[in-house]
């Protein structure tokens, strides 16, 4: 998988989408793609997640620590986890780029949770 590939697929699990919108400008009604956020925001372009560790800090790790937690550990546990698997990555696969080696910990996560959640369906 590329970089655009998992940015993507953890935009799509952070419900991150790509939708039609309608704005007024110059008293008009005028349709437009953008990128609507889980806040109610939008955005002319989606995040880097690959490229940028704020993006994963604000859109992903939450939502990771969450599922974890969901999954029975404690907080402290969640986080202790979420930086082993980072720091595996880090050595393991990607060397220098930490934020992709967060992306893959938690895309990685995010497949195990999805194949346990539905083990006869197929993964996206």
């Amino acid at each position: 998988m590329n970089a655009k590939e998992l940015n993507k697929k953890l935009a799509e699990w952070a419900e991150i989408r790509y939708v039609k919108h309608t704005v007024q400008v110059c008293g008009q009604m005028i349709e437009r793609y953008e990128w609507h956020y889980p806040d109610g925001s939008f955005h002319h372009c989606a995040p880097d997640f690959p490229l940028s560790l704020d993006a994963c800090f604000k859109w992903l790790v939450p939502k990771y620590i969450r599922a974890l937690e969901d999954s029975g550990l404690h907080t402290a546990a969640a986080w202790s986890r979420m930086f082993s698997n980072w720091l595996n990555n880090m050595v393991a696969i990607t060397g220098e780029n930490p934020a992709l080696a967060l992306c893959l910990a938690i895309e990685k996560q995010a497949l195990l949770k999805a194949i346990q959640a539905n083990p006869n369906q197929p993964v996206k």
